[in-house]
């Protein structure tokens, strides 16, 4: 449980970070790409 709890405090720490550090015309797209390497690594 704590694990979970724990990743999921880094997701967000690194989304905030994403959103703050990319410029606004290429968020969607880093952002974008960040959650599919996300969802290959569950994958693999």
């Amino acid at each position: 449980m704590l694990l979970g709890v724990g990743q999921q405090c880094a997701f967000f720490a690194a989304t905030t970070l994403l959103g703050q550090e990319a410029p606004p015309m290429k968020r969607g797209a880093i952002v974008a790409v960040f959650n599919l390497a996300g969802a290959l690594g569950i994958l693999i």
